[in-house]
């Protein structure tokens, strides 16, 4: 194991064990799960989102593949202080967001956790601190029949991963540990490593191509824009800035003949080339420089949308 539990913080009576295992039946797949991660990054002002896997080799048939056991997800963000890494772990915590703030809720960091992992280990450091360190375990839940996180002692082991994953890039930084992913699917790294980088490349595309930058591996993720908006051989637009409550909203639209492959390198290409232009045809939303949904087409998904994201 990667951490070594030194105190607890539990409630008993307000959210029991078996709430919480409801939790863990929500509609997250892998890759949005860590993609909640990476909005708590990009809300936490970093440029550079590090995901990372460790795998164990087993047999399965006639083969050996590669079973994720752990994920990584760091950064070099702000990083958060004793508070607010407690309080990143109390579901629906109540906290200030600003208009360009992927998050609303306060929740979706430690449920998207509960969807595929059993234990969850936050690192961080911020310019005034030292390495501070907090987890949830399920097994202790299930134990004390009540939701709580655990203050954690950041061992040498943790330091030098906190090294390797954050400070080798930056000061500051938070470093998620993800573990015990009886739930994860697709279980393999490299089925994983697939979906995951398809994932990044189009629904942080706005937020790459601003100059950050995402690894999944260690490889950079290349953005994929599904509307295809800088290709200079598409010249039927529309863009239009309206101002509703006080927030503002910009659309944008894009007639779109063919898909023109030699935007893209051959990894995004294969993206490309693995959908359909119907498939592909429809409204995308935007919020806080990330796609949300997308695409809907004849009202398709959007009561779900509007189920999730109200406030939009």
């Amino acid at each position: 194991t990667t951490t070594t539990t030194i105190s607890q913080d539990f409630t008993p009576g307000k959210l029991g064990a078996k709430y919480i295992n409801s939790l863990r039946s929500s509609n997250y797949t892998a890759e949005t799960a860590i993609g909640e991660h990476c909005d708590n990054s990009k809300d936490a002002g970093a440029t550079r989102i590090n995901i990372d896997f460790e795998s164990k080799s087993e047999k399965s048939g006639n083969k050996t593949l590669e079973y994720v056991k752990k994920i990584f997800i760091s950064d070099n963000g702000k990083g958060m202080g004793y508070d607010t890494l407690e309080e990143s772990f109390v579901l629906g915590a109540d906290r200030e967001y600003t208009e360009t703030d992927t998050g609303k809720f306060g929740k979706g960091g430690t449920e998207s956790s509960l969807s595929i992992a059993r234990k969850k280990t936050v690192i961080t450091s911020t310019t005034a601190g030292s390495l501070i360190a907090r987890c949830y375990d399920l097994d202790v839940v299930n134990e004390m029949n009540a939701w709580g996180s655990s203050k954690v002692e950041v061992t040498d082991e943790l330091k030098d991963l906190f090294e390797e994953k954050v400070l080798k890039y930056s000061d500051t930084g938070t470093l998620i540990i993800l573990e015990d992913l009886d739930k994860l699917k697709p279980k393999t790294r490299r089925a994983l490593n697939s979906r995951v980088v398809r994932y990044c490349s189009s629904t942080y595309n706005d937020y790459i191509m601003s100059g950050n930058k995402i690894f999944v591996q260690g490889e950079m993720v290349e953005q994929f824009d599904p509307l295809f908006w800088n290709d200079s051989s598409k010249n039927q637009r529309i863009f239009e800035k309206i101002v509703h409550e006080g927030q503002t909203i910009t659309v944008r639209g894009m007639t779109v003949e063919r898909i023109p492959n030699s935007c893209y390198s051959h990894s995004v290409n294969s993206i490309i080339n693995n959908s359909t232009m119907t498939e592909s045809s429809g409204a995308y939303f935007y919020r806080g420089n990330r796609l949300i949904l997308g695409p809907v087409c004849n009202g398709k998904y959007l009561q779900s949308f509007y189920n999730r994201h109200s406030d939009s």
